[in-house]
């Protein structure tokens, strides 16, 4: 499931019902209750008797959304954090029922923001194990993406985009130096993932994640604090500490820094 983004707490709380309801309906199965909490509770549940006592396996896309879409109205903001809290503690009490829970999202709060109840998560986050589960490799690229390089490349020297004795090499570089700027741990670079279908899909090099992705509320914070570019551009690292955040208190190169070479 994906929390929803809307304007209000209610507006909220019935989108989350609306697609616990849903998930029940395509699983065959009834649950009870009035509110998200007892409707998750019972979603839980009943999987997990319907399933003859196999634990169930939960994943939560961009837990945050209600409230990063918010986070330029404190208020607001809280308001749906107070939604999320009550919501996740769910994962807590049903825990005996839950074999594994996966969550994601653009940031990260404090623990004792959003999942006080919730203290057996591990963030993986700047795992170096798991560097490479959130994008493509260039090793991946040559592997998977072939045919559609061939056919890219093919386009790109009918148009005279590139030179007719290009190679598919020359063609990663290019799809290299637009789209493997991601890294969580400072030496395996990855591809963004949608961005890189993306180009392969259209044969056109674009700032496709920018365009569709970026969060306003970064642009904004960036425009009304100071932030000091050139520390990136003289590569100059910034260790941020990110167990810090929460609404109304972080800084503007929490939200930008990334972790330093090993």
């Amino acid at each position: 499931m994906s929390a929803t983004n809307k304007t209000s707490r209610v507006e909220l709380e019935q989108s989350i019902k609306e697609q616990l309801y849903r998930i029940a309906l395509e699983k065959n199965i009834t649950i009870t209750g009035e509110s998200p909490v007892s409707l998750f509770s019972s979603l839980i549940l009943e999987l997990y008797l319907k399933s003859s006592h196999v634990r169930v396996v939960i994943l939560i896309d961009e837990y945050d959304a209600p409230i990063i879409d918010n986070i330029e109205d404190e208020y607001l903001a809280k308001e749906m954090r107070k939604s999320l809290q009550e919501f996740y503690a769910v994962l807590k009490s049903s825990e005996k029922n839950i074999r594994f829970i996966f969550i994601t999202g653009v940031s990260k709060f404090t623990q004792a923001s959003i999942f006080s109840k919730l203290n057996q998560l591990d963030d993986i986050t700047l795992n170096p194990y798991y560097a490479n589960i959130c994008g493509f490799t260039s090793d991946e690229l040559n592997l998977y993406f072939n045919a559609y390089l061939n056919d890219f490349l093919y386009d790109l020297k009918s148009d005279e985009s590139m030179p007719v004795d290009a190679t598919t090499d020359d063609l990663i570089n290019e799809i290299l130096a637009w789209y493997n700027g991601y890294s969580w741990d400072g030496k395996t670079k990855l591809l963004n993932p949608f961005s890189l279908i993306k180009v392969l899909d259209t044969k056109d090099f674009s700032n496709f994640w920018f365009e569709t992705g970026t969060p306003s509320f970064i642009i904004n914070l960036v425009k009304n604090n100071s932030l000091y570019f050139n520390l990136f551009q003289n590569n100059q690292y910034i260790a941020a500490n990110t167990n810090s955040l929460d609404i109304g208190n972080f800084s503007t190169e929490s939200l930008c820094a990334f972790r330093p070479p090993l």
